[in-house]
């Protein structure tokens, strides 16, 4: 046997490699004398016997363990109770796992990642202090014990109780502050981010619904949409900076990029357009429908307006106004006050019914029918005559000078009239106190009898305009008994048998005006219950029944054959029928013959659509061009104007304007997609977001301008106020937050700018914030794959002492300024990036360190070289340990080489000494 394998020498050489330091030769323990591994201290081997670590029990272990220490880190030993190997790691002994693990778990075990089969298929579970927050299984992650919530984003939902509160908060800082809020959705950097107690409230958009507190059943969709309200509830915003003032209000909807922006305080507004009701602070029960419709020139507040159409009531800083006009004009073409029921019409009014002629009179019969009639006298009685005027009756005229062309028949008729002219009083006290009141007809017993000055009024009816006072009014045509009664306005229309303020049939002659206080029966035609009025070529009305529309045009530009109705000039006018469509509005859908289940409101929408199914269209000349495409659905003026392909969503002006033929495509906002024509399965969200794309493919865009110049680019993600709108090519490339884009209009692939302003400057780049960023980390080290299966070409030849003596740490300071001149960031005055350039950090400068690798022919992949003019230098400080790890080994050897010679020294000096001494 060898004598290598007793105790004693076994034991003699584990001494001497395990507490000599000053050892330096390698150790050999096997039965064939063979020389120890030249890389190894100890090299033991055998074919037929084993290594016996110490083995004790639990308690053994426990004990042994009192008396260890740090410097005893990496002791083993074998646990009998357990069956488990440990080491100790300088605090405690720590099991060493075997076979494959189904778990990782932190050091005081609350937290941890498995894999398990507890749901019925392998999923992965991951735990934070003790609770479950996510499961990862084939098909799909779900987030666990947080209320059934979604949090996604930076300190996204921070504050949530993790009660059911059914939120969804996705980007950086969304839904931040809440707490007890439920079912909310904010989508976008800052959403709902002061939110604490409010529920049911929608925000879409950069800071929408920022300063929301407790206000709920809110919606917010657009940069800074609703983005002061704090507590207001049941109001929507949607556009960019729309209802960004409001603070106090409920139930206010708002459509348009800065509608009542400046609106603080209001409620039950209704605002449409461009913005309309800008410069409105407070007000309330106002409906603006237009381009800039109430804008106003200064701040001001203003209730109970109705403005529609571009710039209607522009200047109008009045409540309780009516404007129906196409642009700022203070005399709208039908305007109107509310508060005195006034309408004015300015322009004409043209009223084509009736047999008109002149000269002619109103007269009763028996029954009250009036009618046309030339006036005759047969017996009279009481006459008083002169060369111009007639008067019938006991003092009638009783008080005229002469010549003044006036016809009084009647008991007092005219009585005090002198100079009064060219009135005609008929009946007991008609016109009985005029004096000077001229161009007045009163027909009836004391018909208009109170008047003193009023003229050219029409007054026919017993008591008729008498009034309960002397009054002067004029230009009033009442008819009926005491019709208009208690008026004492002038210009006014009374048809009615009664005292009553609202006649059957009223109106204003100022305003152009004509009410029907009830119902209408027209009784020509076949009247029943369903029919419909239409006209025949005089224009004259009558009931017809629905069914025999089978012409166009039959019913007054409304058309329906059973399955289908279009109402409008033109509309559906070349449909076959049978196809289950509506259009309404001049010339929608007038192309179709064979399209079917469309639906077309607004001039010219669907125009061209000849055999196109299932389209919707609202808005001026919505889906134009479409001829054949299907499932498409547009809203706004001209949205998906150029249109024939299928599966479309267009919501807003000129959104996707341009598209041809492209598919699946989905625009939200003014002129989003606008220039696109082929490009196919693109969701862009945001004013002129995606704006220029033409031909790209599969990228999302979500912000004001987010994408705006990318033409051909194809599979991009941008989210955020003017994200990723340089360049018109990239193609796979990512931008979340405000301004990420790339360092000019050069096209990237495959790169990535996450934060605020995040500048990528070339391909397959991830950058991650802006130059004020002053800490980025997280709770573990970056790693890096370092795999020998995907690893090749491994040789040991990495420079060390050679490398590292040729660079020059360096103290600095960074100048943030031109960072940000050199990447086109324009900065405002930021103190956390003046106070990063104020800090001193330590390190190499890139270009030296390139120097000091290109001298020894040292491919360093430690330097982040520019790729291109529009790139910068960069560091990987991670890289410098190898090249540091070869130098520290190169010293060992250095040191190894010296401490033999010194011991060879030592040996002679020695043999010297010896000499000497003998000598001696």
């Amino acid at each position: 046997m060898n004598n290598l394998n007793s105790p004693f020498v076994f034991l003699l050489v584990l001494w001497l490699v395990g507490f000599s330091p000053s050892l330096a030769a390698q150790v050999s323990i096997n039965e064939s004398g063979a020389a120890a591994n030249s890389k190894s201290m100890l090299d033991i081997s055998s074919s037929t016997k084993g290594l016996l670590v110490p083995r004790m029990t639990t308690a053994q272990k426990t004990t042994f363990a009192s008396g260890l220490g740090t410097t005893e880190k990496g002791m083993m030993v074998y646990d009998t109770d357990m069956g488990k190997y440990y080491f100790w790691d300088g605090s405690s002994f720590t099991d060493i796992k075997s076979g494959v693990l189904d778990k990782l778990v932190d050091t005081n075990g609350d937290s941890e990642i498995r894999l398990t089969t507890s749901v019925g298929s392998d999923v992965v579970e991951v735990q934070l202090q003790d609770t479950n927050y996510f499961r990862f299984q084939q098909g799909g992650l779900e987030m666990l014990n947080n209320g059934q919530s979604v949090f996604i984003g930076e300190i996204a939902g921070a504050s949530d109780d993790h009660s059911d509160n059914n939120n969804v908060f996705i980007g950086y800082s969304a839904g931040w502050s809440s707490s007890s809020g439920s079912q909310n959705v904010a989508v976008g950097a800052l959403g709902l981010s002061n939110n604490s107690t409010g529920y049911n409230n929608i925000a879409l958009g950069y800071s929408s619904l920022y300063k929301n507190t407790s206000g709920f059943f809110n919606i917010g969709i657009g940069h800074n949409s609703l983005y002061n309200n704090q507590t207001a509830s049941g109001n929507m915003a949607i556009g960019y900076y729309s209802l960004y003032s409001l603070t106090v209000g409920i139930e206010n909807n708002v459509v348009g990029n800065n509608a009542l922006q400046n609106l603080v305080n209001g409620y039950y507004n209704s605002a449409f357009g461009y913005m309309a009701g800008f410069n409105i602070t407070g007000g309330s029960s106002n409906t603006l429908i237009g381009f800039e419709a109430g804008y106003g020139s200064s701040p001001h507040s203003k209730s109970g307006n109705v403005f529609l159409g571009y710039k209607a009531g522009y200047y109008e800083t009045g409540s309780n106004k009516l404007y129906i006009e196409n642009s700022n004009s203070t005399t709208p073409l039908i305007g109107g006050d509310f508060s005195t029921d006034r309408v004015d019409i300015n322009g004409t009014l043209k009223i084509t019914g009736g047999s008109p002629g002149a000269n002619k009179y109103l007269i009763s019969d028996a029954s009250g029918n009036a009618s046309w009639s030339s006036i005759g006298l047969n017996t009279i009685n009481d006459v008083i005559t002169d060369d111009t005027s007639v008067f019938i009756g006991y003092l009638a005229g009783n008080a005229d000078d002469g010549g003044n062309y006036n016809v009084g028949i009647g008991r007092k008729a005219l009585e005090n009239s002198s100079t009064a002219n060219r009135n005609t009083a008929v009946g007991v006290l008609a016109l009985n106190t005029n004096t000077i009141g001229a161009d007045n007809v009163a027909i009836g017993h004391s018909a208009n009898s109170l008047n003193q000055t009023g003229s050219q009024n029409t007054i026919v009816g017993c008591l008729a305009g008498k009034g309960s006072s002397l009054h002067s009014k004029s230009g009033n045509v009442f008819l009926g008994y005491m019709a208009g009664y208690d008026e004492t306005a002038s210009n006014k229309l009374y048809i009615e048998n009664s005292n009553s303020s609202t006649p059957l049939i009223g109106g204003d002659f100022a305003a152009d005006e004509v009410y029907i206080n009830g119902t209408i029966k027209i009784t020509g035609g076949s009247p029943g219950s369903g029919k419909i009025l239409t006209s025949d070529a005089n224009g004259t009305a009558s009931w017809q029944a629905n069914a025999a529309a089978t012409e166009l045009n039959e019913l007054s530009d409304a058309v329906s054959d059973g399955s289908s109705l279009f109402v409008g000039n033109m509309a559906g006018n070349t449909d076959d029928g049978a196809n289950n469509n509506v259009a309404v509005g001049i010339n929608a859908m007038s192309s179709n013959t064979s399209g079917f289940y469309n639906a077309a409101l607004g001039s010219q929408a669907l125009f061209k659509n000849a055999g196109g199914a299932y389209n919707s269209g609202f808005g001026y000349q919505v889906l134009y061009n479409n001829t054949a495409g299907i499932d498409n659905t547009a809203v706004g003026a001209n949205a998906l104007f150029t249109n024939t392909a299928n599966y479309n969503s267009a919501f807003g002006f000129q959104t996707l304007f341009a598209n041809s033929s492209g598919l699946g495509n989905s625009a939200f906002g003014l002129q989003a997609l606008k220039k696109n024509t082929t490009g196919d399965y693109l969701a862009s969200v945001g004013y002129q977001s995606l704006y220029s794309n033409t031909t790209g493919d599969y990228s999302v865009a979500f912000g004001k301008s987010a994408l705006y110049n990318n033409t051909t680019g194809s599979n991009n993600v941008a989210i955020g106020y003017e994200a990723g709108n340089y360049g018109t090519a990239n193609s796979n490339c990512t931008y979340i937050g405000y301004q990420t884009r790339n360092t000019s209009t050069t096209d990237y692939t495959n790169s990535t700018a996450l934060g605020n302003q995040a500048i990528i400057s070339a391909d397959n780049q991830v950058r991650i914030g802006n130059s004020s960023v002053s800490s980025i980390g997280g709770y573990v080290a970056w790693t890096n794959v370092s795999d020998r299966r995907f690893k090749s070409n491994i040789s040991d030849d990495v420079p060390g002492l050679n490398f590292i003596m040729r660079l020059r740490p360096v103290n600095y300071n960074l100048d943030i300024e031109k960072i940000n001149q050199f990447l086109g960031i324009e900065v405002a005055d930021n103190e956390a990036a003046r106070a990063k350039a104020q800090h001193l950090q330590s390190g190499f400068i890139a270009q030296e360190v390139e120097q000091a690798a290109n001298e020894i022919a040292y491919d360093f992949s430690g330097i982040d070289k520019p790729k291109n003019s529009n790139d910068h230098y960069g560091l990987r400080y991670s890289e410098f340990v190898v090249p540091l790890v070869k130098a520290v080994q190169e010293l060992n050897n250095k040191n190894d080489l010296l401490q033999k010679e010194n011991e060879e020294l030592k040996l002679r000096l020695a043999k010297i000494e010896q000499k000497l001494n003998i000598q001696n």
